[in-house]
């Protein structure tokens, strides 16, 4: 399978693996305003702007896990993170795809660390490359763009209260077949708690209705702590 890399972010075509932590976001799409600003979730998304969620390692969906959207997901050191969208509402004419990543802190032994560049790439990075990926590459709704940059800094303004890190993928709709996209975070190998951003799209109708975040959670464990149900 092809893969198209520019920088420090790629797409791709791939599958799953057992060491693939699989979170699969539930979204109601029938609840979603129309919004085409990148604002928080909120009220749009659940109580707490956290849509429920079904995890689990491998492709058996069935033997997922089913928790609130507030639930900090445990992976295991040396894993992958697939994140990717669900429409609950079962509108056969909606199309979900998640195009960006926020990071906004981590905390290791009861420290929290801020965005800092050091902390996406190298060595010690808590993230590494992050992927784009294309699980039905023979099939698209939303093509995703394979130029843009990496890291930026999120909200560019001087006088912002809180920086974090962003890499957004513009992502072009198109007809007519449906697909499953995901973002992927490499193997994570730091112990501690990421707190991010997920930033996606909704089409209805093969027409852009909204863009839309939210700020999830995962917690990297030592390695073999989280037991892994296939």
């Amino acid at each position: 399978m092809s893969m198209l890399q520019t920088g420090r972010m790629s797409v791709k075509a791939s599958t799953m693996t057992d060491t693939t932590m699989n979170i699969i976001f539930q979204i109601d799409t029938s609840q979603l305003t129309t919004n085409t600003q990148l604002t928080p979730g909120g009220s749009a998304l659940g109580p707490n702007g956290h849509p429920p969620i079904i995890y689990g390692y491998g492709s058996n969906t069935g033997a997922y896990t089913h928790a609130s959207g507030d639930t900090v997901v445990e992976v295991n050191g040396g894993d992958e993170v697939w994140l990717s969208l669900e429409d609950t509402s079962n509108n056969p004419a909606s199309a979900l795809c998640p195009t960006g990543l926020i990071f906004m802190n981590w905390n290791s032994s009861g420290k929290d660390y801020p965005y800092d560049i050091s902390r996406v790439y190298g060595g010690d990075a808590v993230i590494g490359t992050i992927s784009f990926v294309d699980t039905r590459a023979d099939l698209y709704d939303y093509l995703f763009d394979a130029k843009n940059p990496g890291w930026k800094k999120f909200p560019d303004e001087p006088d912002a209260k809180d920086q974090y890190g962003r890499i957004l993928n513009t992502a072009t709709l198109q007809n007519p077949a449906k697909r499953n996209p995901c973002i992927v975070l490499p193997t994570l190998k730091n112990s501690g708690t990421l707190t991010y951003g997920l930033e996606f799209m909704y089409a209805k109708g093969g027409k852009l209705f909204g863009t839309y975040w939210f700020d999830p959670a995962i917690k990297v464990v030592t390695p073999g702590t989280t037991k892994r149900k296939l």
